[in-house]
């Protein structure tokens, strides 16, 4: 089932409210605390439909293994649904609980969409299943409801993640959709190849923000980061945001530093680690279970740049 079918379903499989599923700490705002329960509602009945949770395994087993080597081995490949729901499980859920951490209590929310006067287009580059997107969308509906209705998300990515976002993401912002009509479009586009650099010369005048995650290490670790600032610096819109936004390292470190001589730095910052609450029971028991590699993660130091044209 694709994206737009299943935020227009009215399944069995919508999200209810009536009761935690995941464990998140106690004094939470509610935004944060809902997105964790909502996102590993969404994570374990996907994961239960796929029914081999061997290969969800394995996958897990492969990203954590390809993320400590990306930088000999390449970034992983997510080629597979059983590789594709592995990320979902073991990454998705604290990404979006971070990115709207750093949203809501660090500020970047209203940095990034404060000062906009109708509802944004977001360029996403290198979206996987969608945390940024869900995250943005949680802070506009808890903090500029304005700007909901009407926006537009661009999710980019070079692996065809339309399935696992139609069971993953979609089930987390269908209650917000069916209330205000956002826009989703998925595009599948390797940013690194000529294809992806002309679709970026088309898109990026366009947007309101553009947010760089992962997709600026996958790149370092392929040497094709340049040609791609190159082309967001010629072709930005003068009043848009870029977002750059990961786990800190001094990697990272650099690569904001390289962009902000080419830009106006608006925010930047890091923390040493947000705090991710743990995932559901039937998660830790099935999935992350501790045994080669399959760890909760505890907590994720990030860092991010928020920059402006010159």
């Amino acid at each position: 089932m694709r994206f737009r079918d299943r935020l227009l379903s009215e399944t069995r499989e919508s999200i209810s409210h009536s009761g935690r599923c995941a464990l998140p700490e106690e004094g939470l705002p509610e935004p944060l605390a809902r997105l964790w329960d909502d996102v590993h509602r969404a994570v374990e009945e996907s994961c239960r439909r796929f029914g081999e949770t061997g290969d969800i395994q394995s996958g897990i087993e492969y990203l954590r293994k390809r993320y400590v080597s990306e930088k000999l081995d390449g970034p992983p490949r997510f080629d597979s649904e059983s590789v594709r729901l592995a990320y979902a499980v073991s990454y998705h859920p604290a990404h979006a609980f971070a990115y709207l951490h750093l949203l809501m209590r660090r500020g970047l929310g209203q940095v990034i969409f404060g000062d906009l006067v109708s509802p944004p287009k977001v360029l996403v580059l290198g979206a996987g299943v969608g945390a940024e997107t869900l995250a943005s969308l949680r802070w506009m509906s808890a903090v500029e409801t304005r700007l909901v209705a009407g926006s537009r998300f661009v999710l980019v990515d070079r692996a065809a993640w339309e399935t696992t976002r139609a069971s993953v993401l979609a089930p987390t912002v269908r209650e917000l959709w069916t209330q205000h009509k956002f826009v989703f479009d998925e595009v599948t586009s390797d940013l690194s190849s000529q294809q992806g650099l002309d679709f970026l010369r088309e898109e990026c005048g366009h947007a309101d923000v553009i947010f760089c995650p992962s997709v600026i290490s996958e790149m370092i670790s392929e040497h094709s980061q340049n040609q791609m600032m190159e082309v967001i610096h010629e072709t930005i819109n003068r009043r848009a945001k870029l977002v750059l936004i990961d786990h800190k390292d001094p990697e990272f470190e650099h690569v904001s530093r390289q962009w902000a001589r080419r830009f106006t730095v608006l925010s930047d910052g890091a923390t040493p680690g947000v705090i991710i609450p743990q995932p559901t029971a039937w998660v830790r028991t099935h999935l992350l279970d501790g045994a080669n590699h399959r760890i909760p993660t505890k907590s994720y130091p990030m860092a991010w740049s928020v920059l402006k044209a010159r």
